[in-house]
């Protein structure tokens, strides 16, 4: 009895079986066993050129071949077959094979021997079965094989996408820390540098932004041998759109009448201030709190306009205290914003404080408003106003402990009847060390045939700067020239440009050659913008390789020295043209003053 199809079998495609033999009578036989169970597709042959036809015209899973026939034999079939690259899984068929049959088959891949007679049709079928099941596995574990190359492939692709992402970010989060250290600088630039000279009133600051940029601003201005101005403004949240809107504020207050020549009183001060900024960048939750006073050395007298600022706190000698509250709304929330304006008499003694929110952190743990908190620590406070905002600093610091400074910190103290003033702008923060940086953005340096090679690759910035300065005695003791490859440079900071400015006129003045080759449009528009014509000069039109062996140039870590090179690169910059003179100037007076301000102590305590 024939066995039926299995329920896997049956629903699936059916095998396609070519049988090969020129014996009709048991040709006939195989071919009605295989096809009474529905399985297979069954074909047929009577000898191998016949079988070679069948072969060619279509797919065939297992080919059962009888090994002796006529003009064409089973070996020799099954031999053209793997020549041509059929894929069949060969069956022998025969009666009569002889040992050296058998093993030739072998070695041609015969999967299974079916002897003549048959033993039984069931015998047959499960040979065939397994043939065919055997064929279905083989191709399913190259179809896995081939999904899972694929998959591999399209994971490896997605992990390398991932990689140059990453790489990315963190070039634009480098990009990023630096454009924001640069900001600091430039708003830091905004800041008084030292106090102006006030007779019988002294006059202390300190500033701490809570981050590189912060939204606080303060100034003191003489506007002239009688008048004094005096303010501190807080822009609405942190970082630098807070850092623009109070950069906006100090181009946009006004402190004298231009046609009068008179100080502005400090409510109309305002009232424009606001005109101003609503008219310039009005928007939902944009606003700038601010207090503004105008003191008159005669009269000893100071007049105070508030906008939404915290209470100015005024002390006097005597021991009492007046808070005195905004007189208005705070900058750039309504149109027609009008706002008062109150005048104090002042005595020896008495205290004038004006100050951002960020004080409260050392007023906020008692249960009175934090304005008379302050008022109460500023009055149990001794010594001169520099001892006494610095007590205040180190009660806020204490309160906070370890967590970090969430808000921006200034504070003014006027004083009547002292000299001694003083400014106190903290430190900036420091820019990103060079590990921090991607490994794509480096610069290399190593010796050529003839020049020593400088490599840029990502983004050159001030971080190398000094190093290359120092690099130039190995340039010149090779006895070569020097040449820079910006052909993997996408950008170059202005203090690296400058830098490449002095490199040029030194190495045109020292007589060494200096070549740049392959910079990108992107940084050649830097060098045409900037007006560096020397640099330009420099270019060549022709590609040098670079050396084989090549090491990291190692980044300065003085912080003096990198602000002097970064004050000396600027200056280069700036006395190109007009244009980058007022772009750096600010810039340039910052780190003078803070090169100056470094310096001092040293000169006193060499004294």
């Amino acid at each position: 009895m024939l066995e039926p199809a299995d329920s896997n079998s049956a629903g699936a495609n059916k095998g396609s079986i070519l049988v090969v033999d020129d014996d009709q009578a048991v040709r006939s036989l195989l071919i009605r066993i295989l096809r009474a169970t529905g399985e297979f597709d069954v074909l047929e042959a009577t000898d191998g050129v016949e079988a070679q036809k069948r072969l060619l015209a279509g797919h065939v899973d297992v080919a059962i071949v009888d090994l002796l026939m006529p003009r064409m034999d089973g070996l020799s079939l099954m031999t053209w077959g793997n020549k041509v690259g059929l894929d069949v899984t060969w069956m022998i068929l025969s009666g009569r094979a002889t040992f050296s049959d058998a093993v030739k088959a072998v070695q041609i891949g015969v999967y299974d021997f079916i002897t003549k007679p048959l033993s039984s049709p069931e015998s047959l079928l499960a040979r065939v079965r397994n043939a065919v099941r055997q064929r279905r596995l083989v191709a399913e574990r190259m179809q896995l094989t081939a999904d899972l190359e694929t998959r591999n492939t399209q994971l490896r692709e997605q992990v390398a996408q991932l990689e140059q992402a990453c790489r990315l970010l963190s070039r634009q989060q480098e990009t990023i820390n630096e454009d924001l250290h640069r900001a600091e600088l430039i708003q830091r630039a905004l800041l008084p540098f030292a106090p102006p000279p006030l007779p019988n009133f002294a006059v202390d600051a300190v500033y701490r932004p809570s981050s590189d940029v912060g939204g606080d601003l303060y100034d003191v201005v003489c506007l002239d041998d009688r008048y004094v101005v005096l303010y501190v403004a807080d822009a609405a949240g942190h970082g630098v759109s807070a850092a623009m809107l109070a950069v906006l504020l100090k181009q946009r207050i006004g402190m004298v009448d231009s046609e009068t020549q008179r100080p502005i009183a400090p409510a109309v001060a305002l009232g424009r201030a606001n005109t101003h900024i609503r008219h310039e960048c009005s928007a939902p939750g944009l606003f700038i709190t601010a207090a503004y006073c105008l003191l008159d050395l005669d009269a000893k007298e100071i007049t105070v306009a508030s906008a939404g600022h915290p209470p100015v706190i005024v002390l006097r000698a005597d021991g009492s205290r007046e808070m005195l509250y905004h007189t208005g709304p705070a900058l750039g929330i309504t149109s027609d914003a009008m706002f008062a304006q109150k005048t104090l008499h002042l005595e020896p003694g008495d205290r004038v404080l004006l100050y951002t929110d960020g004080l409260y952190d050392a007023a906020e743990s008692g249960a009175e408003p934090p304005s008379e908190a302050i008022a109460d620590i500023l009055a149990g406070l001794t010594g001169d106003g520099w001892e006494q905002l610095h007590q205040m600093l180190n009660l806020v610091a204490i309160r906070r402990g370890d967590l970090p400074q969430e808000d921006d910190l200034t504070a003014v103290l006027l004083t009547a009847g002292l000299n001694t003033s003083s400014i106190d702008n903290g430190e900036p923060a420091q820019a990103a060390p060079h590990t921090a940086l991607p490994s794509d953005a480096a610069v290399m340096i190593g010796t050529g045939p003839e020049d020593t090679m400088i490599s840029v690759a990502g983004r050159g910035t001030w971080m190398h700067c000094a190093a290359l300065h120092e690099a130039w005695g190995e340039i010149k003791q090779h006895g070569g020239g020097v040449t820079f490859d910006l052909s993997l440079c996408d950008r170059l900071d202005s203090t690296f440009l400058g830098t490449l400015q002095e490199l040029c006129e030194r190495a045109d003045r020292e007589k060494v050659p200096l070549r740049i080759q392959g910079p990108l449009p992107e940084v050649r528009r830097l060098f045409h913008e900037l007006g560096m014509q020397r640099v330009i000069d420099h270019f060549s039109s022709t590609m040098q390789p670079l050396p084989s062996r090549m090491r990291p140039l190692a980044t300065c870590m003085n912080d003096h020295l990198n602000r002097e090179r970064m004050l000396l690169a600027h200056q280069a910059l700036a006395g190109l043209s007009e244009s980058n003179r007022q772009e750096f100037g600010q810039l340039i007076d910052h780190l003078r003053a803070e090169i100056d301000r470094i310096e001092q102590p040293k000169t006193e305590d060499s004294k």
